[in-house]
C-alpha cells in the first residue's frame, strides 16, 4: 500500500507541486485503513481514503501545514525534536482518521451554547444524558 501510494504521489509532484500535494492528502489515510481492515487490497485502501477524505481535504491540510513551525523548530535542534514532534504529529493523524470514521464521539458545541454551560452550574451526568440523546436522535435520522 504504502510503496503504490508513494509512487503515485512522486508520478503527480513530477507534474506538478500542487497536484502531489492533493494526491499525498487523497492517500494519506491508506495506511490507517489497512491497519483496521486487514482484508482489503492496496488499491481497495488508497480508493478508501480517497472516499473517507474527499470533503475534508482542506481541514486536513490546514492541521498538516499547523505543523510546519514544529518541524521547522526540530530542525534548528538538530532533529532531537523530532522525538516529540513525529509522535504527536502521527496521534493527530490517527485522531483524524478517527473523527473521520467515528464522527458521532466528537460532539461541536456552539459558542452560546459553551457560554451559557459555563454560567450555570453544570453537572456532568446532565450533559453525558444530553450527549446520549442526541446521538440517538443522529441515529435515528
Amino acid at each position: 500500500t504504502n510503496l503504490m501510494k508513494h509512487i503515485q504521489i512522486l508520478l503527480m509532484t513530477c507534474f506538478l507541486i500542487v497536484p502531489g500535494i492533493m494526491t499525498a492528502i487523497k492517500y494519506s489515510m491508506s495506511s490507517y485503513i489497512i491497519s483496521f481492515e486487514r482484508d482489503l487490497t492496496p488499491r481497495e485502501a488508497l480508493v478508501e481514503s480517497d472516499i473517507l477524505i474527499d470533503c475534508y481535504k482542506m481541514t486536513y491540510f490546514k492541521l498538516m501545514i499547523s505543523f510546519v513551525p514544529m518541524i521547522l523548530g526540530s530542525i534548528l535542534t538538530l532533529g532531537i525534536g523530532f522525538i516529540w514532534s513525529i509522535p504527536y504529529i502521527k496521534a493527530c493523524q490517527m485522531q483524524f482518521y478517527y473523527y473521520l470514521t467515528h464522527p458521532e464521539f466528537f460532539v461541536k458545541v456552539d459558542s452560546d451554547e459553551l457560554e451559557s454551560m459555563t454560567k450555570e452550574k453544570f453537572s456532568f451526568d446532565e450533559f453525558v444524558l444530553e450527549y446520549q440523546e442526541k446521538v440517538e436522535n443522529k441515529k435515528t435520522k
